[in-house]
């Protein structure tokens, strides 16, 4: 009798039954691989009750616009444009730009409320942010109050490339700043609705001389935005006919308008002449704010994006620039001559070797000194969403990189 003979799987020398009879094992399944920890949720600064506050204002500056069948179609319109980075399309009519305000920037509000409060050890050198910590100080020591906060200057900011997201956003950081500077409640599972109430202004807050000079700077035409936002937040929110006496008693406008000023100039960010930049600017030291902008500047043209940064370095002493963008390969810039193969650098590096190289003579021509010094940067950064945050229409978390920078 002949035997179904079973061809031999082995590797030679393997030790092991074999046979008619043997059946191999499967090979073995590799492990899954472990499951990467959540990121844990972004604790911002700034209270629930306020960012909501600050929602309800694109809530309620765009409450036709939100619920309009315009606008998804709108919104496929200016996607299209911003992926083929037409800028200029998608920010060249009044139309993109209310969409956009209503749809990209609540979220970016939000963001840049809390980043400029996680920054206030960088910039506590302006009154702006120095008021609330000089407030408290003075009250715990029995001194005069208004010795230490009417004598400084209002606290200009230069937003280059601002626009709706600056104004709610550096308005909420205002308004947090007028409280005292006091901290989130710890308790994070309570809805806006429950926590702690925004106090109203004091007398003093009420009368304050201007607080902060806002500047903004773009090609796009934000003038009507900027008003219209601005005047929300210095205005009661409007109330339904039928609202109830309770509510009517808390229609409060979110800050006094004496301390916010917001000024709109449709300029070009890297074709600013040295005299529009010192108007800008002022004699005294200033913030100078490049949120979402500067990798678009180096995506128009690197030379001359380096070059506007250059400038800046003729801005007072003790002024700060503060850069948030997109992170990783979102923010990179092509560099070479034309007709030859350009080689890619992050915006990051572009950055810093167009600040952080600059020097010049010392006194007496002694050695060089730098003239910026980098503060702190980070690659990578998430501001999330709390789920307990209510808008009409849907908004994402954010992924982005910051960088701060001092003149010296």
């Amino acid at each position: 009798m002949v035997q179904n003979k079973v061809k031999d799987t082995r590797r030679p020398g393997m030790p092991g039954w074999h046979g008619p009879g043997y059946t191999p094992k499967s090979a073995r399944r590799p492990a899954n691989p472990p499951k990467q920890a959540a990121l844990p949720p972004h604790h911002s600064p700034i209270r629930l009750e306020l960012q909501q506050l600050l929602l309800n204002i694109f809530r309620d500056t765009y409450a036709p616009l939100l619920i309009s069948d315009e606008l998804s179609p709108t919104l496929q319109e200016i996607k299209a444009a911003l992926f083929e980075r037409d800028f200029a399309r998608a920010f060249g009519a009044q139309k993109y730009l209310e969409v956009y305000a209503a749809r990209w920037s609540p979220s970016r509000a939000l963001c840049y409320a809390s980043v400029l409060i996680e920054l206030r050890e960088h910039l506590d050198k302006f009154d702006m942010f120095a008021r609330g910590t000089k407030r408290k100080a003075t009250d715990q020591d029995g001194g005069d109050k208004d010795s230490e906060t009417s004598a400084a200057p209002a606290t200009r900011i230069v937003c280059l490339g601002g626009g709706a997201a600056e104004v709610v956003g550096i308005g909420g950081a205002l308004r947090y700043l007028l409280n005292g500077s006091r901290p989130s409640p710890t308790d994070s599972s309570a809805s806006p609705g429950e926590t702690e109430s925004i106090p109203d202004p004091t007398e003093e807050e009420a009368a304050a001389p201007l607080l902060c000079d806002l500047q903004l700077v773009d090609t796009a035409d934000w003038a009507p935005t900027a008003t219209t936002l601005t005047t929300a937040l210095i205005s009661p929110p409007a109330l339904s006919p039928h609202a109830s006496a309770r509510a009517r008693a808390a229609a409060k406008p979110l800050m006094p308008a004496t301390i916010l000023r917001t000024t709109f100039h449709q300029l070009d960010a890297i074709a600013l002449t040295p005299a529009q930049l010192a108007d800008l600017a002022s004699p005294e030291p200033c913030i100078v704010t490049l949120f979402f902008t500067l990798n678009e500047l180096f995506t128009a043209s690197t030379a001359r994006t380096t070059a506007m940064l250059l400038s800046l370095s003729a801005v007072a002493p003790g002024s700060v620039i503060i850069v948030i963008d997109s992170p990783g390969s979102y923010s990179e810039a092509a560099v070479g001559v034309e007709g030859a193969e350009k080689k890619k650098y992050p915006m990051a590096w572009l950055l810093d070797h167009a600040l952080l190289s600059q020097k010049i003579v010392g006194e007496e021509g002694g050695e060089w000194k730098a003239q910026w010094d980098k503060l702190m940067g980070e690659e990578a950064k998430w501001f999330r969403l709390s789920e307990k945050l209510k808008y009409p229409i849907q908004l994402e978390d954010m992924r982005f990189q910051v960088h701060v920078y001092k003149r010296l």
